[in-house]
């Protein structure tokens, strides 16, 4: 059982038909800001979030990457200069991660650490073909990743906020005393909050959408972003009708089939 409100959404699991208390999680939903509401959107965080467990883990996407001539890591002396020119920062380019294919960077980034201690994602590009790419979805994860405690702070301009809060950023409304309010909404990643779930391992059987077709399909979407075959439905409870995707027909429920 999915669903989505303003502010959260919830997971229920059954196992043999019954309640699996000790699995069910309760999840702050971060790509909606204060205020917002929109169904589709919660659901699809909720599983990402949830089905992530299921993926690749970093090893294992770097080492897909890398087949395909993809590799991350530090900048390099030559690539000073060009790194000065496409973010106008004379600093130390030691600090930036890069995202490369050969002798090209494709992305950069870098999380700083001010003088109070307090850590910002900041500097973050990509070559415009892999601008919210799994590239720089990926990059961004391996320094995040680094962190072991603690909160990273960004600043997200409006189309990419959904990206970042598909990161694990959350819409926050107050910042630390060092950070400079710059164009863009200020979001936060927690550490302590993304920390490996072993219990989310197992696959499930079946996926019950709260919601109807136009739920079913942003579920969906979600399997396929992911590379995973899970059958899924949706349960209108109203009318209790079942949802299946790709089938403009549904399954009558107990109540219409007494009214029958």
């Amino acid at each position: 059982h999915l669903s989505g409100t303003e502010t959260a959404g919830s997971m229920a699991v059954a196992v043999n038909g019954k309640a699996a208390n000790d699995l069910y999680r309760h999840f702050t939903i971060r790509t909606l800001k204060e205020g917002e509401v929109d169904d589709y959107k919660a659901i699809s965080e909720v599983l990402r979030r949830r089905l992530k467990h299921l993926s690749r883990n970093m090893k294992e996407i770097e080492h897909a990457y890398k087949k395909g001539g993809i590799t991350f890591g530090g900048t390099r002396k030559i690539e000073k200069e060009f790194i000065n020119m496409i973010l106008n920062n004379k600093e130390n380019t030691k600090k930036y991660l890069a995202a490369r294919n050969k002798k090209e960077i494709l992305a950069l980034g870098r999380i700083i650490k001010h003088k109070d201690g307090t850590m910002e994602l900041n500097d973050i590009w990509a070559n415009e073909k892999y601008e919210k790419s799994g590239v720089l979805n990926h990059l961004i994860r391996k320094l995040l990743h680094r962190i072991a405690k603690g909160k990273v702070y960004t600043f997200a301009k409006p189309q990419n906020a959904e990206f970042f809060g598909e990161l694990g950023f959350l819409h926050i409304n107050s910042l630390p005393k060092i950070l400079s309010k710059t164009e863009g909404a200020p979001m936060m990643y927690a550490v302590k909050d993304h920390k490996d779930d072993p219990s989310l391992n197992s696959k499930p059987d079946l996926l019950v959408i709260d919601g109807g077709k136009g739920q079913v399909s942003a579920a969906k979407k979600v399997l396929e972003e992911m590379e995973l075959e899970i059958p899924v439905i949706g349960l209108a409870k109203r009318e209790e009708e079942v949802f299946k995707p790709n089938s403009p027909r549904t399954d009558c429920g107990k109540k219409e089939q007494e009214e029958r």
